[in-house]
């Protein structure tokens, strides 16, 4: 029984602080982030795991990040069924005051080739990471690049005869964990912490007040 409570209460507080999270500061940024595995590999749930866990605390650190599972469903009713095709006018009829900026962090297709000689084995690998940062307030994207890295790992062999093979997944997600810092750094020094158009608002919102500048004598 003391178990039963002890896990019942484990949950509530974990929802508890979730929630709470989640609520905005007052005039600081929102963002909404997406995340897009389009990797295609034999290990895609490790990428995706270190694509969310590279990104989000920078996110929780710098901004209040906004969650909603149904903005999937809301893509589908405007006719998108694959959010990388989403236009920027699509992201804001779907994302219109619910968040400041939107995050979309797409892994594309991993190209990784290999090749022999009589002496070596090696293997060539590529990934890709398209991000897209777009201001809802401004209705414009602030970044739309693809952000890429290339890499080649090697070993001897004895002969083509060879059976040993070089494993893809090392040097792809040592590729990656270059692109995310290169895309988490872009991020932070994009999106502002705190909204000055926001914060006017809740400022007259409060007061009654327009807030108007002053005239110099």
């Amino acid at each position: 029984m003391k178990k039963i409570l002890f896990i019942v209460f484990t949950l509530l507080i974990s929802h508890i602080t979730a929630f709470a999270n989640s609520i905005p500061e007052p005039g600081k940024t929102t963002v909404f982030p997406i995340y897009i595995n389009n990797a295609k590999t034999a290990f895609d749930k490790d990428l995706e795991q270190k694509l969310v866990k590279s990104i989000e605390p920078e996110l929780s650190k710098n901004y209040t990040i906004v969650k909603n599972d149904n903005y999937k469903e809301d893509f589908k009713k405007i006719g998108i069924e694959d959010l990388s095709k989403a236009e920027r006018v699509d992201i804001l009829e779907v994302f219109k005051d619910k968040t400041d900026f939107v995050v979309i962090l797409e892994i594309e297709p991993v190209i990784n080739e290999s090749s022999s000689s009589l002496l070596s084995k090696s293997v060539t690998s590529k990934g890709s990471l398209q991000l897209k940062i777009v201001d809802i307030i401004n209705k414009k994207y602030l970044v739309n690049e693809r952000i890429s890295y290339k890499d080649k790992d090697s070993q001897l062999s004895v002969s083509y005869l060879d059976l040993i093979d070089i494993k893809k997944k090392p040097i792809t997600m040592r590729n990656f964990e270059k692109i995310l810092k290169q895309a988490s750094n872009k991020i932070v020094t994009t999106i502002p912490k705190t909204n000055t158009e926001k914060t006017i608002n809740d400022k007259t919102e409060s007061s009654g007040n327009i807030l108007m500048p002053s005239k110099k004598n």
